[in-house]
């Protein structure tokens, strides 16, 4: 099934965008166009669509996110300490005096068993979200994983809103 044809003001908006720097799946989302259609016609006006800016960000954003990522590890690694040490500190009491009608303040040597198990509970808790950092951050290929079904998102969006048009062709990793 061939998609609607590509006019003349088509071609004239995709210079126009392609000048102001867009990347061409930018384009194609501005356009509302496949990302094929807009690759295809793009050769056609010798427009270049280089990867090299792209694929820096996605290096320094992947970086970023990487030691923000570790930090937030140690941050979860220090909560889950602290909330073990919890456990067997001295613990201020506030309640309700019914019949005196006022706050109530005390303190008791340790956490009541059911205070511990919620402590326990928050530090699990702490701990195993520490633990799922380690593992992205360990680069296990999650985040490859990620940005190809992101990719495959686009691709899919592109053929329902289009069609498969059989006269374009998948741009390829040179380009």
């Amino acid at each position: 099934m061939a998609g609607k044809p590509f006019t003349d003001e088509e071609k004239k908006t995709l210079v126009e965008l392609h000048g102001q720097g867009l990347s061409l799946n930018k384009i194609a989302l501005t356009m509302d166009r496949s990302v094929g259609v807009i690759s295809k016609y793009g050769k056609e006006l010798g427009l270049p669509f280089d990867r090299t800016n792209t694929e820096a960000a996605t290096a320094a954003r992947t970086a970023d996110l990487k030691t923000r990522r570790l930090a937030l590890e140690e941050k979860l690694l220090s909560d889950a300490e602290r909330l073990r040490e919890q456990m067997w500190e001295p613990l201020d009491v506030h309640a309700f005096d019914v019949k005196g009608g006022g706050f109530v303040f005390d303190q008791i040597d340790e956490p009541t068993p059911r205070d511990k198990v919620d402590l326990i509970k928050a530090a699990t808790y702490a701990l195993n979200a520490s633990i799922k950092l380690a593992e992205i951050t360990s680069g296990n290929g999650e985040d490859d994983a990620k940005f190809m079904i992101g990719e495959f998102l686009v691709v899919a969006k592109a053929i329902a809103k289009e069609g498969i048009n059989d006269e374009v062709e998948p741009e390829s990793e040179a380009d």
